[in-house]
């Protein structure tokens, strides 16, 4: 190293620590930014890009971490991270061969790893090297190799294998660093069996078929997928010869994995100004003989800017249009809260984050509210959250208590409605912000609040609000 470049190398070491630092907090749009600057300053060190693709790809700008990954594997060929990372960005883009290519190339496979590789292996029908690395993860770790059998099983449609493959690694408590994959293997090959059984049963198979004049099907998979995912949405992707899906998750990528043969294509729709774009990407390859999934986060037919648009067009292309219906934001909220709309509450309304900026926008403090914050993962978070705080200060006084609902189950957490653009900041993409209503307001019951604050869990007063 030059005498000249090592200022800039120590700076550059600085920032990097302070993106690790924010991107802890999960505010990710804020880590990117600040692991841009390391690069400039020491563009040849391929940690500061690998950092950077990996923060990319958690935004979804595939592109732009794809340039970056690639640069900091020529930079380091055989360095484990970097091929990790650039094949779980084809993997969440359904780019399965490449993700398959980069997790061959690696020095050495951890079990998650070598699990994922044979899964791609069995999708891609290689079913001799699939077996080669279920031998090879059983003496490494016997629960992982459980689970990739019944993975494969999945993948052949051989249901009670899947079952009992999946039981015999729930069976080994404690073994796998992800607890949860075994029992969620274990419900969903149980419930796909029992649904492929009923379905059989009744000549109610859908299948993949090209006698028809081109067919849109459009896909919810529930607020905090893979874990709100219906029977029925696998149905529909089963179907598809062609899925453009809307969601960054591995854990859902491995199910389409397993679900469906359809070509994988993502798509980035989360702004207004993208509608069009992405509804034209889509409509592109409805064509006669051919089904088109289009696959997003809750209730495809709720906060549908996209959807409306795809529908419109369906209809004048005389396309044939279905809807499969997922867990809407509202449904979540309400169970979180435990909840009943129309005892509770007296209205309900839902809102996406960006609906907020809109001129004119109204809301009614006098009924439930819940926001759902779609933009977490966006470069102009942090300024659509300001808005989105001063807005909610027209409608709340500013020590008006509201309640976050994370994904995973957790017990919702109090906060105040004037802290927004603080609290908010780092929130996964998949929370929601429920606001009870201004007291005073039409509705049955009263509501305590204290009690939901300490329990997470709502309480319906003693006495009835007159």
């Amino acid at each position: 190293m030059t005498k000249e470049r090592r200022p800039a190398v120590a700076r550059a070491r600085a920032l990097a620590a302070r993106a690790q630092e924010i991107f802890s907090s999960h505010d990710v749009p804020a880590a990117a930014a600040v692991i841009e600057g390391a690069v400039r300053l020491d563009p040849k060190e391929p940690e500061w890009r690998r950092l950077s693709g990996f923060y990319l790809t958690c935004m979804r700008e595939y592109e732009r971490a794809q340039e970056e990954l690639d640069r900091a594997v020529a930079l380091e060929p055989g360095n484990y991270l970097g091929l990790q990372w650039r094949a779980n960005l084809a993997f969440v883009q359904g780019r399965y061969d490449e993700a398959l290519k980069d997790l061959g190339a690696m020095p050495e496979c951890y079990p998650q790893n070598e699990f994922r590789r044979g899964l791609l292996l069995g999708r891609a029908g290689r079913w001799g090297e699939a077996r080669e690395r279920l031998a090879a993860l059983a003496a490494k770790s016997p629960a992982w190799a459980e689970l990739l059998e019944a993975y494969l099983a999945a993948i052949k449609g051989d249901w009670d294998a899947a079952v009992g493959a999946a039981e015999s690694a729930a069976a080994r408590p404690g073994t796998l660093e992800e607890a949860w994959r075994p029992g969620f293997a274990r419900r969903l090959f149980r419930a796909r069996r029992w649904a492929h059984q009923r379905d059989k049963k009744g000549g109610n198979m859908l299948g993949r078929t090209s006698d028809h004049a081109g067919r849109l099907f459009l896909i919810g998979v529930g607020m905090d997928p893979p874990d709100n995912m219906t029977l029925a949405m696998f149905k529909g992707i089963e179907a598809c010869d062609i899925i453009y899906v809307n969601i960054a998750s591995d854990s859902l990528m491995e199910l389409m994995a397993i679900t469906t043969k359809a070509e994988i294509r993502p798509i980035n729709y989360s702004t207004e100004e993208s509608r069009e774009i992405c509804a034209d990407m889509v409509m592109s390859a409805v064509k006669p003989g051919v089904t088109v999934g289009y696959l997003t986060v809750g209730h495809v037919m709720v906060f549908g800017p996209l959807t409306r648009s795809l529908v419109h067009r369906c209809r004048k292309a005389k396309v044939e249009v279905k809807a499969w219906p997922g867990i809407s934001s509202m449904d979540l909220t309400l169970a979180s809260m435990g909840l009943v709309l129309g005892d509770t509450f007296a209205g309900f309304q839902v809102f996406d984050e960006q609906a907020l900026l809109g001129k004119g926008f109204s809301l009614n403090s006098h009924a439930a509210v819940a926001v759902y914050l779609s933009t977490s993962s966006s470069r102009d978070a942090a300024k659509i959250r300001e808005v989105v705080g001063r807005r909610l200060l027209e409608f709340y006084p500013a020590s008006h208590q509201c309640f976050v609902i994370g994904p995973g189950g957790g017990p919702p957490v109090p906060r105040a409605v004037d802290g927004f653009v603080r609290w908010s900041r780092g929130l996964d993409g998949r929370s929601q912000v429920f606001i009870p209503p201004v007291p005073g307001g039409p509705g049955p019951d009263e509501y305590d609040l204290a009690a939901l604050a300490r329990s997470g869990k709502g309480r319906k007063r003693a006495s009835r609000a007159k």
